[in-house]
């Protein structure tokens, strides 16, 4: 092997003084790679002056034998005079597609020149790879840990795997020289996974990079990259293709001289192409109304980097995700490219978060948007019907605790209290009112209904990362406060306060279940996988959770009220829509810091609902001025309704004082 300074020169002692100087190898180190011995010029080392005469001779006649064995011989042979050996070498496999659900492509795959590590060609010494990594390190760049990773896997694979990708023009003229004698570092074209220029795609599509050791220790290929978050890691599996296998003639520096013929060469077989449920058209319309409420929250309070929001619009009749986005997010090709170490940390760095998909690991309290969870609870309970009236205070007093509404709604029924948001209602229908003689569901039953609706747990999508929420108990909170269950705690949970927790997902599921009967779906966002070679589609199949929990009759009231929300309450705005809704309004309290989070949810159309949604601004303030906004851009995007002439919008610049102040 060649000896090399720090700037990738050959040193001059080791080089062939009458050799290419474009090759400029090491005469001693290559002899000792093929095992043979050097002739240093020692008296032992030049017999053949001292033969005789006759065998000179004998070498004569051999000499026309020679000349026979030079153009007759097989090409094996040929190879292996000239020191070259047939290898198996493996054919990377094209990555399957991603495609949405109307079959445009969001993940394809290109191949570009990379730095690469020959693991054959890499010297074996520690000393001489050294000298290598040396090089690697000042020529390219590599840092500490691109060394450890190839020194790790240098003898986990035969074939070459890349070390640096999304290199410039410039770089790959530059590494040519540079590399061109440094043995096991090579530049080959090899397969890099190209993402749509979409924006809000990042946190569901993910992207592809090196395996980790994990991944290789599960049988991951060290050479092929897998999938690292999102779908490309969740359906790796379904996506990795299968490498080909080719026997080629390589030469001692280990490059492809030529294809052996006649060899049982195979075919690499590309992975399956994955469709996704994710409308990208949708996803774009639910994308820009979250910038645009972002925007205008920016231009009216000024920059708050700490803040986001998010989205979700599914199928309420298979669970399918139509839509979802993460505010901020980032591009699956800023990864797929080769991302600087730099740039990296910034994202981690970020305040706002943006690798964090807010819609399955974000945990908020859900504020009112639970109320027609607690309503459903109820009803189902026996603890209300669909009469059930109160004559409803500014607030519930026991003992030294005030437990306020943000108004005096005075006679309510069940369908009122949800359209108006009546904390006093649902303080009752959790956790009981003393005064009125009005015995509530309680926190053991309260907790079992919110459990049943998938709360404090994970979903199943089919999405890494996800998070559970949490439903509060009271042996929990014994075990991390250190308190007793209050009364107060059931109040809080029963208006989607105190520690109740809550994902986004979580909330479009609730609200699906209610809005198709009963139902609470498995949701996925991948829909079917499409044989490449056949085109032939098969669907995944889709799998309720539960069924019936809630009697259709009860939900039905509970779908009332939310279409009195719409049709008269904080969601108004939407009723001049032409297709029908039915949803929710919160605005949560975070902590004591004063930061109220915008939250909406809801269904349309009403009859016959087909999409089903929750929306979340963070620090966005009253709902009616921030979520409910995004509300109607999604619903006029999500079925082509446009403004009617000279309509503005956003036209709502007061909220009716009767939704002043909800919680």
């Amino acid at each position: 092997m060649n000896s090399f300074d720090l700037f990738g020169n050959p040193s001059s002692k080791d080089t062939l003084p009458d050799s290419d100087p474009g090759e400029r190898l090491s005469y001693k180190e290559e002899a000792e790679g093929m095992g043979e011995e050097i002739d240093d010029g020692t008296p032992s080392k030049r017999r053949l002056s001292g033969i005789s005469a006759v065998l000179a001779a004998t070498l004569l006649v051999l000499a026309g034998r020679a000349y026979y064995l030079q153009v007759s011989t097989s090409s094996a042979n040929i190879a292996k005079a000239e020191g070259n050996s047939v290898r198996l070498i493996s054919v990377p496999a094209d990555r399957g597609l991603i495609v949405d659900a109307n079959g445009l492509t969001l993940a394809q795959n290109d191949r570009k020149l990379q730095l690469a590590i020959n693991p054959q060609t890499l010297p074996v010494d520690r000393g001489s790879r050294n000298l290598v990594y040396a090089v690697l390190k000042g020529k390219a760049g590599l840092t500490d840990a691109d060394i450890a990773y190839i020194d790790d896997f240098r003898s986990k694979t035969p074939d070459p795997f890349a070390v640096k990708t999304n290199l410039t023009k410039d770089e790959s003229l530059l590494y040519q020289e540079w590399f061109a004698n440094v043995p096991g570092v090579i530049l080959q074209e090899l397969p890099v996974r190209k993402y749509a220029d979409l924006a809000s795609l990042g946190q569901i599509l993910g992207y592809t990079g090196r395996p980790d050791q994990a991944a290789v220790d599960s049988g991951a290929a060290p050479n092929i990259d897998v999938g690292r978050t999102g779908i490309e890691k969740q359906y790796n599996d379904t996506l990795t293709g299968k490498p080909g296998i080719q026997h080629a003639e390589v030469n001692a520096s280990g490059d492809i001289v030529r294809q052996v013929p006649d060899s049982a060469n195979s075919v690499p077989q590309a992975g399956a192409t994955l469709k996704l449920s994710i409308d990208s058209k949708l996803q774009q319309v639910v994308a820009t109304a979250l910038e645009n409420e972002l925007a205008r929250r920016t231009a009216k309070l000024g920059p708050m980097p700490k803040l986001g929001a998010s989205a979700v619009v599914l199928d309420p009749n298979s669970g399918d995700i139509k839509a979802m986005v993460s505010l901020p997010d980032y591009r699956s090709s800023t990864f797929a490219e080769g991302i600087e170490q730099a740039d990296y940390q910034k994202l981690l760095d970020d305040p706002a978060s943006p690798l964090l998909n807010r819609t399955i690991q974000g945990q908020y309290a859900p504020g009112s948007t639970i109320k027609p969870v607690i309503a459903s609870a109820g009803l189902q309970a026996g603890v209300i019907t669909g009469d059930t009236t109160m004559n409803t205070p500014d607030a519930i007093v026991i003992g030294q605790s005030r437990f306020p509404d943000w108004k005096v709604h005075g006679e309510t029924n069940t369908r009122k209290a949800i359209a108006e948001s009546n904390n006093i209602f649902f303080y009752a229908v959790g956790g009981g009112w003393a005064d009125r003689n009005f015995k509530g569901l309680g926190i053991d039953r309260l907790d079992s209904y919110l459990t049943s609706f998938g709360f404090g747990a994970k979903t199943g999508l089919d999405l890494p990362g996800e998070t559970t929420g949490l439903v509060p108990t009271p042996a929990w909170k014994l075990a991390t406060q250190g308190e007793k269950w209050f009364i107060g705690d059931t109040y809080h949970s029963s208006i989607g306060q105190g520690y109740f927790l809550a994902t986004p997902l979580q909330m479009a599921l609730s609200v699906a279940s209610i809005a198709n009967g009963g139902t609470l779906w498995k949701p996925t966002i991948a829909s079917a996988t499409i044989n490449p070679t056949t085109g032939k589609e098969t669907d995944i199949i889709k799998t309720p959770v539960a069924t019936n929990f809630i009697d259709p009759g009860n939900l039905q009231i509970v779908r009332e009220g939310m279409r009195q929300t719409v049709v008269s309450g904080s969601g108004h705005p939407l009723n001049n829509l032409q297709v029908t809704s039915a949803g929710k309004t919160g605005t949560a309290q975070v902590g004591t810091n004063g930061q109220l989070n915008a939250w909406y949810t809801g269904f349309a159309p009403y009859d016959h609902p087909t999409l089903a949604f929750a929306i979340l601004i963070e620090g966005g303030g009253e709902s009616f001025y921030s979520s409910v906004p995004v509300a109607e851009e999604i619903l006029r995007g999500a079925f082509n309704e446009p403004l009617q002439p000279g309509q503005q919008l956003f036209a709502n610049t007061e909220v009716p004082v009767d939704f002043t102040g909800e919680r």
